[in-house]
């Protein structure tokens, strides 16, 4: 089944602005068809172009929450690796000072068997 122009143009402007709806009507720019339909949506019931606008606001401030937690991600992730490499660091020493105390052990075990022999 074949859509009329109306049709047509009915689709597209439920989700027009009632500025835009209004400068179509006022315009000389659109043929009559347009102003109709324009007018027709305009006296109808804007309760999708509204659903629709909500809508969009929603999708817009979801976006920026997840933008606003992927940046705080990052952030954590930051302090995650800094926090990760000075435990590297940590163990590192931990490591260098019980090779010490082991070879500081050694040698005095060996300084006290060549006093004892």
């Amino acid at each position: 089944m074949k859509k009329t122009e109306q049709e047509i143009l009915y689709e597209q402007y439920k989700y027009f602005s009632d500025e835009k709806l209004e400068e179509i009507i006022n315009s000389n720019e659109y043929d009559e068809v347009a102003h109709v339909v324009a007018q027709k949506v305009l006296s109808e019931d804007r309760t999708e172009y509204y659903r629709g606008v909500i809508k969009r606001q929603q999708e817009q401030q979801r976006q920026a929450q997840l933008e606003q937690i992927k940046q705080q991600e990052k952030e954590v992730d930051w302090l995650y690796d800094y926090i990760r490499q000075i435990s590297k660091n940590l163990r590192f020493l931990k490591n260098v000072v019980i090779t010490f105390i082991v070879f500081y052990i050694i040698s005095c075990l060996i300084i006290l068997f060549n006093i004892i022999k």
